[in-house]
């Protein structure tokens, strides 16, 4: 009972924390070896069932890097901002798989 509810609180504090935390938890998860059963019944729940990161947060890293890439490339810091609806004609919020540090979504280049 107490290893089931400590291992809760490291599923949910690995998906609070993301990505390198996530990975760890699911490599725990996985080792039936090292672990006891009532751990790796909560952790191997990572292994196919990581939550999506939300639009909003993706969408804000994207124009961030399109930002940073547009700084490393001109020589003019005068270049007015990019974002996402400034590179692709059509980006779907909904990805269509998640992972512990990516995920993928449907999305268009526009036209050059």
């Amino acid at each position: 009972y107490k290893q089931a509810n400590i291992s809760e609180e490291v599923y949910w504090q690995a998906l609070k924390l993301g990505g390198l935390w996530v990975k760890a938890a699911q490599h725990t998860g996985a080792r039936p070896d090292f672990m006891p059963t009532p751990v790796i019944n909560v952790l191997s729940r990572l292994q196919d069932q990581v939550p999506a990161t939300p639009y909003g947060e993706i969408a804000c890293l994207i124009n961030k890097e399109l930002n940073e890439m547009e700084r490393s490339n001109s020589k003019s810091a005068t270049r007015q901002a990019r974002t996402v609806d400034d590179v692709f004609s059509y980006f779907d919020p909904i990805p269509i798989a998640a992972a512990s540090i990516g995920q993928v979504h449907v999305a268009r280049l526009r036209e050059c």
